[in-house]
């Protein structure tokens, strides 16, 4: 489904801000309509807004702030339009990264892009823990909602040296 099959009356409305506005904007108009599908699962509008409300807390909670980076490392999955959703709703900015990286080429693009939050599929997480003590500037690691939660990792101290 998308925003043009909604009915409403009038004409529609400019919606300004970042992307995360469309979200807020359909979420008050149509809350209950389907905004997300993923093989099985569905999303509605208002439970899209909840997400990305929630997420954006949570890493302004880490300590993320405006401008800092939110990497994402997963194969394809509604956690990174989430992750783009909350990144810009928090003013962070969300990097992608490639999953068919060489651990080496991780751990570069992942100390040059400067993230401090990464979001790790869980397919994922044991090459991460591995290149974590050289990434100095990344403060946590967490998979992405939905995969294993509770699997959180904490800062690994830098490397000495």
């Amino acid at each position: 489904m998308t925003p043009d099959t909604v009915q409403t009356t009038g004409p529609r409305p400019a919606i300004a801000g970042d992307m995360s506005a469309i979200v807020r904007h359909w979420a008050r108009l149509a809350p209950e309509r389907e905004a997300l599908r993923c093989g099985e699962r569905a999303w509605t509008w208002a439970q899209l807004a909840g997400r990305v409300d929630r997420l954006t807390r949570a890493l302004a909670g880490l300590g993320v702030q405006a401008g800092q980076r939110i990497a994402v490392l997963d194969k394809n999955d509604p956690a990174h339009l989430e992750v783009a959703l909350a990144a810009a709703q928090g003013g962070f900015v969300s990097t992608v990264i490639n999953w068919r990286l060489a651990p080496e080429e991780l751990r570069y693009v992942l100390d040059d892009c400067g993230a401090v939050v990464a979001i790790v599929g869980a397919e994922f997480a044991s090459v991460v823990d591995k290149i974590r003590p050289e990434l100095a500037g990344l403060r946590h690691v967490r998979e992405p909602a939905g995969q294993r939660a509770g699997r959180q990792r904490a800062a690994a101290p830098a490397a000495a040296g």
